[in-house]
């Protein structure tokens, strides 16, 4: 995949950038600074992601957009493996995960496979270990979700 720079801008407050992502089908880009904030960039204008609340978020390790009941929302998993939808705690102990057309995979230390389905969020719901799930399966030790393009 190529990135090309059209243009650089200046940084207030000796921030510096942490993650960025682009979502493949609608272009948008969301910036992600080290001090956990979100932005979103417009014609070369960072500007506010999402609520108030947004602005105040953890700092990720991996980030991607998804779209969830028909908005864009911000996927991160922290260093501490906590997964989160936007401002929502979804996992505690998320090792790694994926998203696919209308599942959201994700593993766990407790070595399980949960599937969510964003096309029916009704069914989500909240398990024992404080995963929003609505599938959930057994892994070996240690397995990690490893995905090709």
């Amino acid at each position: 995949k190529e990135v090309f720079v059209a243009s650089c801008m200046t940084l207030e407050d000796h921030a510096t950038v942490a993650n960025m992502v682009r979502h493949p089908e609608s272009g948008t880009v969301v910036v992600q600074m080290n001090s956990g904030e979100l932005f979103e960039l417009n014609d070369g204008m960072l500007e506010p992601w999402g609520n108030e609340a947004m602005r105040e978020c953890s700092v990720f390790s991996e980030m991607l957009l998804a779209v969830f009941k028909e908005e864009m929302v911000v996927i991160g998993r922290t260093n501490d493996n906590h997964l989160f939808m936007d401002t929502r705690l979804w996992s505690y102990d998320c090792t790694s995960f994926s998203l696919h057309k209308t599942h959201l995979l994700l593993t766990s230390n407790s070595h399980t496979l949960t599937c969510v389905d964003l096309d029916q969020p009704s069914r989500v719901a909240r398990n024992a270990e404080g995963v929003v799930d609505t599938g959930i399966r057994t892994l070996e030790r240690g397995s990690r979700l490893v995905i090709s393009d």
